[in-house]
């Protein structure tokens, strides 16, 4: 496979572009207070981000309404290594009614401030640190490596991943299920994970058709 063919490999992926400041509690953010419905408990997590549909660029496979969060551990990797039990996605379809709640405060948060989202649908080349990338010519990789076409570096839903260390789908069979990324929150102003870090969210293309958010793959990793 050579350099245009690599380039020809697109897929939609929607950008995401954060700004200081907090919106209200049913729009897209990063950190600060959540939607978050009546009758149903709080879960003891930190909050990170929540994505109102309403908000993003009609795509194939993303739902057209409702609000879709992200609440990660408390601990000091933040559940990375506590499997399905360090994290939750919840999907609020109907978001009519609000309770008041208090989020959990974590000293040490990857969430240095609040920020808004807005959303920019674009198409981007596959990521050289994607599992399902091409064998390519030794000669190509130092190409490849500098080109910012294939970083796949973030704020995004779908597209293809940026890691710093490796993409876990790589050497686990069991993982490669999960073969959309739904979610990445990188490092920036507002955002710091460990030392210049980034996380992702994988999901299975049809669980996301069907608006099943119950199967997750929750990674992130620093340099």
């Amino acid at each position: 496979m050579d350099l245009q063919e690599l380039k020809n490999n697109k897929k939609d992926v929607v950008r995401i572009h954060l700004k200081a400041g907090e919106p209200n509690r049913r729009k897209s953010k990063v950190g600060g207070t959540p939607y978050w419905p009546e009758n149903t408990p709080y879960p003891d997590m930190l909050f990170i981000a929540q994505i109102n549909f309403e908000d993003v660029p009609r795509t194939e496979l993303l739902p057209t309404k409702g609000i879709l969060q992200f609440f990660v551990g408390t601990d000091e990797c933040f559940g990375l290594f506590e499997k399905e039990h360090g994290f939750k996605v919840f999907y609020h379809e109907d978001t009519d009614s609000l309770a008041d709640i208090s989020p959990v405060i974590v000293t040490d948060s990857p969430i240095n401030a609040p920020a808004s989202m807005t959303f920019l649908k674009d198409k981007e080349c596959i990521s050289y640190s994607d599992a399902s990338f091409p064998a390519i010519p030794d000669a190509l990789e130092e190409v490849l490596y500098h080109d910012d076409a294939f970083n796949g570096a973030g704020d995004k839903l779908l597209g293809y991943p940026f890691f710093t260390q490796t993409d876990p789908r790589e050497y686990d069979p069991k993982l490669q299920k999960y073969d959309t990324l739904l979610f990445q929150l990188d490092t920036s102003d507002f955002v710091m994970w460990g030392d210049c870090g980034v996380a992702n969210f994988f999901i299975n293309k049809d669980k996301l058709k069907a608006k099943d958010f119950s199967d997750i793959l929750y990674n992130w990793d620093c340099c």
